[in-house]
């Protein structure tokens, strides 16, 4: 191709992603309106508990938003003197990066034959109170930014890691990584590279390295910054879309890193028609820790057949599941509000995101529960689709 018709297909390109760009903005107001009007109940769990300037747009901001959020307490009582106080203040470092919403988890009242064993019920919210905060590389040292989703009662918690999908922004997840972590987890998902740029975009191969180096800081530093102790040796990966083959990548040079390992409709992309990358799926995945694989019904060529969330089930090695969400689509497991997203209006969508995202965290929680604590039981939930709140398909072997 000439020097000047590269540049031609260039600009057709940049012209298409600025369109998609404004119609995503505008199909996430959409489907946000839809939401709030739709037939699913949602709450905004919690105030939003923040200290420094008291809303004094002027005033000269010395923290980070904090964002405490409750858990499903309909049977707590508030007793806990150590995470409820009226008095008490959080506070973090300054952080400008993109800000967390008060998260709209589902609380749906738990079906009446909900019996499996008597186990909690992961589809609605946990539990426990969860402090929120976005930390800068300025304020850690660490190498990478990141969200953190910590409970605020003192005790140890088991640890999971996500990492977000190609180009989104990891505040994206923020409702569904609230709910994941009010069950018990620290949950922090780290920003590989700025959100919503297709300039300067790692290789999958150097985003994985980047992943596994900031894995290596958590150790010495995550404790100070989540208030909690964490348990290392009890650590979870997850990642959506290209994230989840971030992961797949780290753990494939570094067995040691997790206990187990999640992805979420993950796709083995090349990088698009000229990244010529190299798939991670060239075989069987010999990991010695449990898998789960969650996938979209309705993932299209956002999540194309050869390369999505079937064959990464297949190339898992026992024990694994494949759960498949029937009705929904690819971007569904996002925030109902995504703004500057690149990608959030191509993909094919569903019913309502809240859903998929409530069914995925509980799948989550029930799969983390299972393989990274004490508690038993958990795994019938990884194999009783009829609790799933939506129409999920599960094998496993």
């Amino acid at each position: 191709m000439t020097k000047s018709g590269a540049t031609g297909v260039w600009f057709i390109f940049l012209t298409l992603i600025s369109i998609v760009t404004v119609y995503s903005c505008a199909s996430d107001e959409t489907q946000k309106s839809q939401n709030g009007d739709g037939d699913t109940p949602e709450y905004s769990p919690g105030d939003l508990d923040t200290s420094g300037n008291g809303g004094d747009d002027d005033a000269e901001a010395e923290s980070s938003e904090l964002v405490i959020v409750d858990g499903d307490d309909a049977e707590n009582t508030g007793e806990n003197p150590e995470t409820e106080s009226d008095d008490t203040e959080y506070t973090e470092a300054e952080s400008e990066s993109a800000e967390i919403p008060d998260g709209d988890i589902i609380e749906n009242e738990p079906e009446e034959d909900w019996d499996y064993s008597e186990l909690p019920n992961p589809y609605v919210a946990g539990e426990y109170q969860i402090g929120v905060s976005a930390i800068e590389t300025e304020q850690s040292g660490a190498a990478l930014q990141f969200d953190l989703y910590a409970p605020t009662a003192i005790q140890t918690y088991p640890l999971i890691v996500f990492q977000h999908g190609f180009t989104m922004d990891a505040s994206y997840y923020s409702d569904m990584l609230t709910h994941l972590a009010s069950h018990g987890f620290v949950v922090v998902a780290p920003q590989m590279y700025k959100a919503s740029s297709l300039i300067g975009l790692p290789k999958t191969a150097e985003e994985a390295a980047s992943a596994a180096e900031f894995y290596a800081w958590l150790p010495e530093h995550l404790e100070s910054f989540a208030g909690v102790d964490v348990d290392f040796e009890k650590v979870g990966l997850a990642g959506h879309s290209r994230g989840g083959k971030v992961i797949w990548l780290a753990l494939d040079a570094d067995r040691s890193l997790a206990s187990a390992v999640a992805g979420v409709d993950p796709v083995d992309g090349t990088g698009g028609p000229f990244g010529g990358e190299a798939r991670v799926i060239d075989g069987p995945f010999d990991f010695p820790f449990p898998t789960l694989v969650l996938g979209s019904g309705l993932g299209g060529s956002c999540a194309p057949e050869g390369d999505n969330h079937v064959q990464f089930y297949e190339a898992s090695a026992a024990p694994a599941w494949h759960v498949v969400v029937s009705d929904y689509g690819h971007n569904d497991f996002l925030n109902d509000s995504t703004p500057g997203c690149l990608g959030c209006g191509i993909c094919t969508n569903g019913p309502n995101r809240a859903s998929m995202r409530r069914v995925t965290a509980g799948m989550l929680v029930a799969f983390f529960k299972h393989t990274l604590t004490d508690e038993p039981d958990w795994d019938i939930l990884l194999q009783t689709s009829q609790a799933a709140p939506v129409n999920v398909t599960i094998e496993w072997k």
